[in-house]
């Protein structure tokens, strides 16, 4: 007893909550490895040539571990022997995900992130039992133990909203637990080489990666967005000042993430409150300059009213439909169905009739069955099962139209692009898109029969053009001729408005 009172860290309260943990198995599994002795030769025997493989066997193995009934004297010990394993992963997925895949790297990658993110979540419930088991009077290092778990569960978030899924509450409750614990311990404040540092830049980078809603990026925009985070988290941090007007206050108390609860028309009890102070990130040049993607989020939440609220109200709708998604499906439709349609209004549709075009690409695609579920004056919601691999992106065009519409006279719906996407289960997607303002048509580049396809808008509200295409043909300056429904077209760009990995879409003029 002496012994246990001798090794708890001094200031920490023994009334802390406790981090939530499965439910133990009503027996020790004969296969759980609970000595360091066991564990060693069968990590030396995993098949680290098979990712999939090895990271299915690391998250049973782990969660035999995280479940088993008995207490485990070695659990320290044990855990760093994991660690290793797990970072090889991290790392190799850190070096990747923010570059452009070709199919095949994305086809892995679809199949290795879900397999690790299981392994990262049972290792983040290894490392929540052992912080309990310390604040119960265990053996051990306190500081290292937060440490793991915090930096764990911190890319817990990343996996899920990386791949699109709906945050676990669960989790942020538990990061709000451990910098209790990690302030409490003073280990909040960067001290390079000492033990637990980098809790505050985890945590600070979690809280600013769900303010920015990370459904709404592209996956390479939204870790790009975390590293910013993290580096300006050196320059930044959390006020106690309850008077600061200027503060974004983020609920502490673990009933809502931080976007849900910025978003709240109330704000969170003053007890339980995080104040986020914007100004020294906001007057940066230097954090505008170097954190181009913080700093667009920063602009967001330093706007009146905070984090951008809905526009309009949803209407819940059901209606069966057909989804073509992506710059070549949507061209091959809108080429040999209608050649000009207008993204704003189903009504509008009807007033443009298809055009005569002298030759269509490749046949028909018919389209993925979808399920619509919703409605607003901007856009709509729409369910669709679609394989990892071949999921829509944000950013892409889409194409909707009712499910009974034929090649020859489609029932288009709408045009719009994806501005947001939800994994409701593995090849379940919910996909929300906003309508694009103008009539379209589409086009050819002449000479570029491959990668040429783009599709020309002539905005409603300005007038003026705009081409959506492949990046690598819609550069600044370049002049290009179009052949389309109205006969050759030859135009300038003038103006990228926005360029994604798949995606360009630019202002052009007519030239004469």
């Amino acid at each position: 007893m002496l012994k246990t009172w001798l090794n708890r860290p001094t200031g920490v309260p023994t009334d802390l909550p406790r981090l939530s943990l499965p439910e133990p198995h009503a027996g020790c599994h004969p296969l759980a490895l609970t000595s360091p002795g066991e564990l060693r030769p069968w990590l030396e025997d995993l098949p680290i040539g098979n990712p999939v493989k090895t990271c299915r066997q690391l998250a049973g193995q782990l969660g035999l571990l995280v479940r088993y009934p008995a207490p485990i004297a070695r659990l320290p010990a044990l855990l760093a022997l994991l660690e290793p394993q797990t970072q090889r992963w991290v790392e190799r997925i850190e070096n990747r995900m923010g570059e452009e895949l070709d199919t095949t790297e994305q086809v892995l990658f679809d199949e290795l992130i879900p397999a690790f993110a299981n392994v990262n979540q049972e290792l983040g419930h290894l490392y929540k039992r052992q912080v309990n088991a310390l604040l119960d009077g265990g053996r051990g290092d306190l500081a290292d133990a937060v440490h793991g778990a915090l930096q764990t569960l911190a890319r817990q978030v990343r996996f899920e909203s990386s791949g699109y899924h709906a945050a676990d509450p669960g989790i942020w409750r538990d990061l709000l637990h451990l910098h209790r614990i990690a302030d409490l311990l003073d280990l909040t404040h960067e001290t390079p080489g000492r033990r637990g540092d980098g809790i505050h830049r985890a945590f600070f980078a979690t809280v600013l990666y769900q303010l920015a809603d990370p459904l709404r990026l592209p996956t390479s925009a939204g870790w790009a967005l975390w590293h910013e985070a993290e580096a300006a988290s050196t320059q930044a941090g959390f006020s106690a000042d309850r008077q600061c007007s200027a503060c974004l206050r983020i609920d502490a108390s673990g009933t809502m993430p931080p976007l849900a609860a910025a978003r709240a028309a109330r704000d969170p009890p003053a007890a339980r409150v995080l104040r986020l102070p914007l100004q020294p990130l906001l007057e940066s040049d230097e954090a505008a300059a170097s954190y181009p993607h913080l700093a667009e989020l920063l602009r967001a939440l330093g706007r009146p009213g905070g984090p951008a609220r809905r526009r309009h109200p949803r209407l819940a709708t059901r209606r069966d439909l057909r989804l073509y998604h992506g710059l070549i499906p949507v061209h091959r439709r809108l080429w040999t169905a209608h050649g000009t349609v207008s993204g704003a209004r189903h009504a509008d549709l009807a007033e443009h009739s298809a055009p005569e075009i002298a030759a269509a690409p490749a046949a028909p695609y018919l389209g993925t069955p979808c399920r619509q579920v919703d409605e607003s004056a901007s856009g709509v919601a729409v369910l669709a099962e679609l394989s990892r691999h071949s999921a829509v992106q944000v950013g892409d065009l889409v194409l909707l139209e009712a499910a009974e519409a034929t090649d020859e006279s489609a029932d288009t719906v709408l045009l719009a692009r994806v501005r947001r996407l939800l994994r409701r289960e593995y090849h379940r997607i919910e996909i929300g898109v906003e309508k694009i303002d103008g009539s379209l048509a589409a086009a050819q580049i002449r000479d570029q029969p491959h990668d040429g396809q783009v599709i020309v808008n002539r905005t409603r509200t300005s007038g003026q053009v705009e081409l959506y295409g492949a990046s690598g043909r819609l550069s600044l300056g370049c002049v290009v001729e179009l052949e389309g429904p109205g006969g050759p077209l030859h135009v300038r760009v003038d103006a990228e408005l926005e360029r994604l990995p798949q995606l360009a879409r630019v202002r052009v003029t007519r030239i004469d």
